[in-house]
Parts: C-alpha cells; sequence; structure tokens
C-alpha cells in the first residue's frame, strides 16, 4: 500500500510539475517581451535580456501595440518562445514618467514555448497580466521529459495558482506519465 500510495503522490507531483513548469516558463518569457515588466521567477531569466527576432515589426503608437510578425523567435535566458505573430499591448505606468507596461501578450500561430527540461504548445496563447492569467489554446500539449499532458486547452490562474487543462467536444484530457528508469 505505500508503495501504490508514493506511486500516487509521484503522480500528483509530476502532473503539478507538468502543467505549471511551462506555463510558468512562458509567464517569465512574455513578461520580459515587455522589458519595463518587473516579474520574479524560476531560473532568474525575468532580470536578464530578451532577444526577439520576426520578419517584421509594427509600432502602432496610437494604439500602444507593437506587433512581431513571421517566424518569431523570443529569447531570454533558457527559455525560448516561437509563434508566427506576438502582439505586445502596453500601457504608460501609474505615476507616469513614461515608463511603459505590458497588459496583454498574444501570441498566435504554432506557439512553443520551451526550456530545457519542458515544452508547452498550442496554436495561440494570451498573458493577461492584469488579471495574472496564461490561456493555451489549440491542441495543447505539456511535455516534460516522458510525461505528456494534452487538451485543448490551458488556463492558469497565476494568483490562485490553479491550472486547468479541457478537452474539445470530440476528445478528453488525456496524460501520460512515465515513472523514472530508476522505478522511483
Amino acid at each position: 500500500m505505500a508503495a501504490a500510495a508514493r506511486r500516487r503522490g509521484r503522480a500528483r507531483s509530476l502532473w503539478r510539475a507538468a502543467l505549471l513548469a511551462p506555463a510558468f516558463a512562458a509567464l517569465v518569457v512574455l513578461a520580459g517581451t515587455a522589458a519595463a515588466q518587473e516579474t520574479s521567477g524560476e531560473g532568474g531569466n525575468a532580470g536578464q535580456a530578451i532577444e526577439i527576432t520576426a520578419d517584421t515589426l509594427e509600432v502602432r503608437q496610437s494604439e500602444n501595440v507593437a506587433v512581431f510578425a513571421g517566424a518569431v523567435n523570443a529569447i531570454q535566458g533558457d527559455m525560448v518562445l516561437n509563434a508566427d505573430v506576438l502582439t505586445v499591448f502596453y500601457r504608460e505606468m501609474q505615476g507616469g514618467g513614461g515608463n511603459l507596461g505590458v497588459s496583454r501578450i498574444e501570441a498566435e500561430g504554432n506557439v512553443v514555448v520551451s526550456s530545457p527540461e519542458e515544452t508547452a504548445q498550442g496554436e495561440r496563447g494570451i498573458y493577461d497580466v492584469e488579471e495574472a492569467r496564461i490561456d493555451l489554446a489549440g491542441g495543447v500539449v505539456l511535455n516534460r521529459g516522458n510525461n505528456v499532458i494534452q487538451g485543448e486547452t490551458l488556463t492558469m490562474d497565476l494568483e490562485a495558482g490553479v491550472s486547468r487543462v479541457m478537452g474539445a467536444s470530440s476528445s478528453r484530457v488525456r496524460g501520460l506519465f512515465v515513472p523514472d528508469e530508476d522505478g522511483e
């Protein structure tokens, strides 16, 4: 019975790690896109420079929007975000002074967020900074090692620390948890 309890506990830990780590990686990478947004996070990436490459950059100042398009690649430390289009919605921070902050970031088309240990992918993602929520949709796949979670959508409430993976009307959430080779 103790072994079964350990396996259930390990499965719960893997579930949390597989869900939270890629989504948190998305938070750190996307928050760094604005450079003015303060974020503390695992791996210390929030204080590192971020390099964004894309085919085009369009800034619509009157709308407070910056759009990176065409094979967008954002790298911050060991975190990487790839998407077809990355749209950054910014606003002036309270207190003025010309400091800008990000209110929302949208990634569209072939969205992949990865670190050395995990990968999250979907067709589109939204990081709502003000609501502290990340939504990833469109064939969501989360990988950590050999562990895989698949669903149609992932919603992560960063303040509450609650994540939810939902299936589509025609499919259910699928999780595959593979024990370590040493059997622990």
